[in-house]
């Protein structure tokens, strides 16, 4: 999803010049710049335009930890969107960038507060982006192809740290590739290997046992798919709270001890 490409850009650019302990003006302004740069380097597309505008919304709710200023910002993106191309209203391509913008807006935060329970604060937040996107799509994307991906989100809580890596270190060597060869060569070999590790993941979970089960297609599908989505997005929530974490380990002991056979402990009394 390209709006989720620009936003890990912008998000990595934030990051750099907030380490460099920029003022606020210089981290717009150098924001500004590398997304002028980065359409440059991917191309001036009509559809790169538009998931430059879904990635700049997304990095604004990312940045202010808030739903209420990217939403705001969301619906003025489509709507001046919509007025300069109302052809692009019928669009599914459009309809998935505003879903994955969306779910970076309201999912992503909170999802990436639950996972720093278990992961550092910048893994976090590359796994919540790409997972937070897919959680919304995934309703619609039943209306092009009616089937559930079983593993789909497993492979993508794998393959969710990858994608940041992956996507700095090609755009580098795309911009490199002209006018410093070396530094594009060894961006590419940077980005070789998650790039391999990436397509064997996908490869994998597609060949294993259920990997596409048939599903409901029409409105009853995009229902269906909905509450699965909910379903899931709440359990990876719920992962992150305390209380949560300590019955499912009490539940695996237990479950440990009566696989291996062992006699509960007598009460007395």
């Amino acid at each position: 999803m390209r709006g989720a490409n620009f936003a890990i850009v912008l998000g990595c650019a934030t990051l750099g010049l907030r380490l460099a302990r920029c003022p606020r003006w210089a981290v717009v302004a150098g924001c500004a710049v590398t997304l002028v740069a980065f359409v440059a380097v991917v191309g001036p597309e009509p559809s790169v335009l538009r998931a430059a505008a879904m990635g700049s919304v997304g990095l604004l709710a990312l940045a202010t930890g808030r739903p209420g200023p990217g939403c705001s910002a969301l619906s003025l993106a489509v709507v001046v969107i919509l007025l300069a191309d109302p052809a692009l209203s019928l669009s599914l391509g459009f309809l998935l960038s505003v879903l994955a913008t969306l779910g970076i807006i309201l999912i992503a935060p909170r999802l990436a507060a639950a996972l720093r329970a278990h992961l550092p604060a910048w893994l976090s937040l590359a796994v919540a982006v790409p997972l937070s996107a897919q959680l919304l799509c995934g309703p619609v994307l039943v209306l092009v192809q009616p089937q559930f991906q079983t593993w789909s989100l497993a492979a993508n809580l794998v393959a969710a740290p990858l994608v940041p890596l992956i996507t700095i270190a090609s755009t580098l060597a795309l911009a490199a590739a002209t006018v410093a060869p070396p530094v594009a060569s060894m961006a590419l070999a940077v980005d070789g290997p998650p790039a391999e590790l990436l397509a064997f993941v996908a490869h994998m979970t597609a060949a294993l046992p259920s990997a596409g089960l048939e599903w409901p297609d029409g409105p009853l599908g995009v229902v269906a798919m909905g509450l699965v989505s909910a379903l899931n997005g709440a359990a990876v929530l719920a992962a992150g709270d305390p209380r949560v974490r300590r019955g499912a380990t009490a539940l695996a002991d237990r479950a440990l001890r009566l696989a291996a056979g062992r006699p509960r402990e007598k009460v007395d009394g």
